[in-house]
């Protein structure tokens, strides 16, 4: 198992993608180059962009992909709602794509912040006592 397959947030982001590409194969072929097209790689992206950083050699190299993945969730769910404003996409699908998109959303906001939190903690110098006197 490669170490990205092991991220709940990678794994939200595939579920996410496999869902979108099911329901946007259902949409008319007028969209397919448009919203469809954008939607896709979007979801693609996403899970993508985790899976390239864990490439990375260390924290601070990881994040900034994570940082684009997380982008790249959050612009699927202007897409949905893009799509059900022009019916597109029925309230139904929208809801249930909604909460896929927003459970992946929160996976990797969680992941960027584990992240950011590590990269700072790996460059601060450690707590030393100061070399005062002892006072009388």
């Amino acid at each position: 198992m490669a170490p990205h397959e092991r991220l709940h947030a990678w794994r939200a982001c595939l579920r996410l993608w496999v869902e979108i590409y099911r329901v946007t194969e259902r949409w008319p072929r007028r969209e397919w180059y448009g919203l469809a097209a954008q939607i896709r790689r979007a979801a693609l992206s996403s899970g993508s962009n985790i899976a390239e950083g864990m490439a990375k050699r260390g924290t601070r190299e990881m994040a900034p992909f994570v940082d684009i993945a997380f982008g790249s969730v959050t612009e699927v769910s202007y897409q949905l709602l893009a799509a059900k404003a022009v019916g597109i996409l029925s309230e139904a699908e929208y809801l249930r794509l909604s909460a896929i998109q927003a459970s992946a959303g929160k996976l990797t906001w969680r992941l960027l912040e584990s992240l950011r939190k590590r990269a700072r903690s790996d460059t601060q110098p450690p707590n030393r006592p100061s070399a005062q006197l002892p006072t009388a």
